[in-house]
């Protein structure tokens, strides 16, 4: 299925797909990202037009919930392409990014540049939760339309909060630790439930309807 999809989704979307264990660089991402102690073994990562799966084994003992992170890694790199990567990573990466100022002003604030470092802490980051949340959107509502047609048991409602834990916890530096985004999914999960497509545009839901369709 996970093959399949990309093929589909490479007719109309440029990306490319490789893995967090042959690759140098996320494995020094790693020690970076420090606070998420699973970041090479759980988390999927997205890089301008790259996706990187953990390892080519989990892909294939885990077909059906890769080709879910996939749909939800290209909604990433099409909201990328609807900002410009430019501005998506820098507000993807706000508030956190503005730390670089305490390097970029030392040499005219001097000691004061050093109060751009606490950018470093886990500020709820708004624009990051926007971004994340329009995914896990669809990451719902692919999980829900591909366990559909092909009979496998998914109960969306059981998803809505360790959905909504990605957001809360450390997993994503504490993003946005309100009530709030958990009503937002609960709303969301009946919405699909619905049949309705929720919150993100018609393009979207059209490119990953054509892709579970042609599974």
């Amino acid at each position: 299925m996970f093959d399949k999809a990309v093929e589909i989704a490479k007719e109309s979307l440029d990306f490319n797909i490789k893995y967090k264990d042959e690759s140098y660089f996320m494995k020094f991402l790693s020690y970076v990202l420090f606070f998420n102690k699973n970041f090479m073994t759980s988390y999927i990562t997205t890089i301008g037009n790259t996706i990187y799966f953990t390892s080519k084994k989990d892909v294939l003992e885990n077909d059906t919930s890769s080709t879910v992170v996939l749909l939800h890694e290209l909604t990433h790199i099409m909201d990328s392409k609807k900002y410009t990567k430019i501005l998506f990573s820098f507000l993807y990466l706000s508030p956190q990014i503005l730390s670089i100022f305490s390097l970029i002003l030392i040499t005219l604030l001097g000691f004061w540049s050093l109060l751009f470092l606490i950018f470093l802490a886990p500020i709820p980051a708004y624009f990051r939760m926007v971004f994340e949340k329009r995914a896990y959107t669809i990451s719902l509502y692919s999980s829900y339309k591909i366990c559909n047609k092909f009979n496998i048991h998914y109960n969306i409602d059981n998803s809505v909060d360790k959905t909504s834990k990605y957001f809360t916890s450390s997993d994503y530096y504490f993003i946005w630790p309100f009530n709030s985004i958990n009503k937002y999914f609960t709303l969301t999960a009946q919405s699909i439930k619905n049949n309705e497509k929720p919150l993100l545009e018609s393009n979207i839901y059209s490119f990953i309807d054509n892709v579970i369709d042609k599974l």
